[in-house]
């Protein structure tokens, strides 16, 4: 008896393995944390790699009104942000 496969054959993976982007520094700091990933154990290289592969819109836009108002009580702690920072004036 062999082993069953699923009907197409093995499934493939739905993340992105590089940006799409011809930005060069995008592509300079993906390249960076998925060397960091593979060598470390962090999981926090693994996902800023991730989210530097995805596409403009699920890079969701973040004002620093929310940034201030989510880091207030987290003085002691450093804030990553992958994707655009809006300085709105609302």
């Amino acid at each position: 008896m062999g082993i069953d496969k699923l009907v197409r054959g093995n499934p493939k993976s739905k993340n992105r393995k590089e940006p799409k982007s011809d930005n060069l520094q995008l592509r300079l700091l993906f390249k960076l944390y998925t060397f960091l990933a593979r060598r470390t154990d962090s999981e926090f290289n693994k996902k800023v790699a991730r989210r530097l592969a995805m596409s403009r819109l699920n890079k969701a836009p973040l004002s620093t009104r929310h940034l201030a108002k989510y880091m207030a009580r987290r003085l002691d702690k450093t804030c990553v942000v992958v994707g655009p920072i809006l300085d709105d004036p609302r």
